[in-house]
């Protein structure tokens, strides 16, 4: 009868290396695979996979910290926006994690969210907005924020730390500061 050999130090070593590799190797293919990279095709593809629709077009974009919000549109023409959350392990690379899944053109939309940082992720979007507006308006904390509108798209991060008031409604302004009726 022969005896079972026992493992030498260095077979162990080099099977517990193997497993580490494999190991970092599943968490880096994880992450790769669930998030977007910092490219408009990237962020789209998220888009469409959170929201579940097709061929959509990224109109804006805009970054505030470890924050991203988009402004796209889908197949038919509607407007919807993608909020994304910067990945803890590859700095580039980018999750969706929310947003509104479609708004009427011609109007403002607005997606609020409190972070797990006590932040409050204020986003304000909106396309084909009539050529009146000049301005658009909303209301957070008792501070009133008064911002322009350029063209017919707006897309605006808000990332507002310690803040418990989440909410903000965007109201469009005229050239002299009258709402829009």
């Amino acid at each position: 009868m022969t005896e079972g050999k026992e493992m030498s130090p260095r077979r162990i070593y080099v099977l517990t290396l193997a497993i580490a590799v494999a190991a970092a190797s599943a968490v880096c293919l994880y992450h790769g695979l669930r998030t977007g990279k910092d490219s408009v095709l990237g962020l789209t593809a998220q888009a469409e996979k959170y929201f579940g629709v097709e061929s959509a077009e990224l109109v804006l974009a805009q970054k505030r910290g470890d924050y991203m919000a988009a402004l796209l549109r889908n197949a038919d023409g509607s407007p919807f926006m993608a909020l994304y959350q910067r990945d803890t392990l590859f700095r580039d690379r980018w999750q969706a994690v929310g947003g509104t899944s479609s708004f009427a053109p011609g109007t403002m939309d607005s997606w609020n969210y409190g972070d797990p940082k006590g932040n409050a992720v204020l986003i304000f979007s909106g396309l084909e907005l009539p050529t009146e507006a000049k301005w658009y308006a909303f209301t957070n904390s008792g501070t009133e924020y008064l911002r322009p509108v350029s063209s017919d798209r707006v897309l605006d991060l808000f990332v507002i730390g310690g803040a418990d008031d989440i909410s903000g409604v965007p109201v469009l302004l005229d050239e002299n500061r009258q709402e829009l009726k």
